[in-house]
């Protein structure tokens, strides 16, 4: 998909992103918006634009991006051939949760780890579950669900000493 620019193309550069599939739309959201790989393309497409529009000359040039997806759930990743072709990773969110032990999330797991470990040019984005695989993947731990509820939108956490730090608020349990 060719993304538009906002100014007389300078050079062409070419974006290619997988995306790492790990749940199937609600068919209402499939009428309304599209699968995966439209509404995420979509969401690239204007992110592209507005960066060309807005920022500084590095994106002031025509951008092509290309959008190949596999489904984690079937177990369908890239060659190892393939990897180091792509710019990025994106692994979409889920209703299933990043911490049972099926194979597929297993494999999943082991896969962003062989990313991170052996294609470290190459950036891993992930969304709500998508961003706990990669934190397993890395070492990283995963909550189990909070009073066996989902955490949507605004949410009350209470920040750690570093978190303040990061952050540069003192929190006194008041974040949300």
């Amino acid at each position: 998909m060719l993304v538009s620019s906002c100014s007389e193309p300078q050079s062409r550069e070419r974006i290619n992103i997988a995306l790492l599939l790990c749940d199937d739309l609600f068919p209402e959201i499939v009428v309304e918006h599209g699968e995966h790989a439209k509404i995420f393309e979509d969401f690239m497409r204007r992110s592209l634009t507005f960066a060309q529009c807005t920022a500084s000359d590095h994106f002031n040039h025509d951008l092509e991006l290309t959008m190949d997806v596999y489904d984690a759930q079937k177990m369908e990743y890239p060659s190892e051939e393939q990897i180091d072709g792509y710019d990025a990773f994106m692994c979409t969110g889920s209703a299933s949760s990043a911490y049972d032990q099926v194979e597929w999330i297993q494999t999943l797991i082991l896969f962003i780890a062989h990313l991170a470990k052996n294609h470290p040019k190459v950036k891993i984005f992930g969304i709500c579950f998508g961003h706990q695989i990669i934190s397993l993947a890395l070492g990283g731990t995963c909550v189990i669900m909070n009073e066996g509820r989902w955490e949507i939108g605004p949410t009350k956490l209470c920040l750690t000493d570093v978190g303040e730090e990061i952050f540069g608020v003192k929190d006194n349990g008041q974040s949300r």
